[in-house]
């Protein structure tokens, strides 16, 4: 890693050296080329004196300012190229340059350097960010079940538990892989944020009181759709970016969003569309039932108006989301379908 560092920083110094040397023969050139230009301009002078010596004077003028113009492409093409060259050493060196992560992670972990240099490196820690991420969703699904054939009160406090410790690995791989080059999408990076202040929420509620006996069944039933419908989006998303890396237009170090971000206008799409929808009106339907049983009776547990809200956050925030993407998708894909023909015919 140290010799990949030295490395870096002796490209980054030569391009710098390199870019100033062309800057410098730029701004000479520039200096040869004004004076040519003044004594065309003296000689354009001459010439408006005498028809005879003009002609002979213009043909000069006019060769000193073609003489002008090529040396400032010339000029503007070597600067060009050097910063061009720059450009690139810069990116070069900041692919090895030690980074830390976000506020987030800093808080967590600390402030320390989470730059992966190879490129094995970072894929394996992608493969397993997808691979943990796969096998807690699967698991969740089985310990809902559990939960909801199950009522004791400390299974309840459990799963609150392990959820909130699955969001919390997951953001802070996140943001690993964010400063490595993946694409993990902004608004699901704050739907994960608001899902943690919710779970902790959740886990603070009395498992013993009425209103989380009123709420449970609900709330275990919303988990085991959305589990189920996370693996689905799961699958969907993994062959939709094994495509898409396949053909060169994804890094190899994007990873498998089970959000809407991803989502392309194909058959697969509009068959997962529907129980998207349903997901998310029945996330906004918990919002509605919690607020709804705040105002029957105010004295309530502080967690349920707290939770309603988030709930409804939450689920504006996907079908937002969700509809961007469909309309943005299906005006690309209707473009396309027109263009087709033409590109035929012609």
């Amino acid at each position: 890693m140290a010799d990949d560092m030295v490395r870096a920083e002796t490209e980054l110094g030569m391009a710098l050296e390199a870019y100033r040397a062309s800057l410098r023969e730029a701004r000479d050139r520039q200096r040869r080329l004004e004076k040519a230009l003044s004594n065309a301009s003296f000689e354009l002078t001459r010439a408006r004196e005498g028809v005879a010596m003009g002609m002979g004077s213009t043909a000069e003028a006019e060769t000193s300012t073609k003489v002008q113009r090529e040396g400032n492409e010339q000029g503007s093409g070597a600067a060009e190229a050097a910063r061009q060259s720059l450009d690139e050493a810069v990116a070069r060196a900041k692919v090895v340059l030690p980074r830390p992560g976000a506020l987030y992670f800093q808080l967590m972990v600390g402030s320390v350097n989470i730059r992966m240099i190879g490129e094995d490196e970072r894929w394996t820690f992608k493969e397993e960010y997808e691979w943990f991420k796969n096998v807690a969703m699967q698991l969740s699904v089985f310990v809902t079940l559990l939960v909801y054939w199950v009522n004791r009160p400390w299974l309840d406090t459990l799963f609150h538990a392990l959820v909130l410790y699955y969001y919390f690995s997951i953001t802070l791989r996140e943001h690993i892989l964010l400063v490595n080059g993946s694409n993990i999408r902004r608004w699901w990076r704050r739907h994960h944020y608001i899902t943690i202040l919710l779970t902790a929420v959740l886990l603070t509620w009395p498992p013993k009181s009425d209103s989380w006996h009123l709420f449970r069944n609900t709330f275990t039933g919303f988990i085991i759709y959305i589990g189920c419908l996370q693996m689905l989006q799961y699958r969907y998303q993994r062959a939709r970016l094994q495509v898409l890396r396949s053909l060169g237009q994804t890094e190899g170090t994007d990873v498998v969003n089970s959000d809407t971000t991803q989502m392309h206008w194909t058959s697969s799409m509009l068959f997962l569309l529907p129980f998207l929808f349903v997901g998310q009106f029945f996330q906004l339907y918990i919002g509605y039932f919690l607020i709804a049983l705040f105002r029957t009776s105010p004295s309530i547990e502080w967690q349920v108006p707290v939770a309603g809200v988030l709930y409804i956050a939450l689920g504006i925030g996907n079908l937002f989301t969700t509809l961007r993407v469909v309309y943005f998708r299906y005006a690309a894909a209707t473009d396309s379908a027109l263009l087709t023909p033409k590109l035929r015919s012609e």
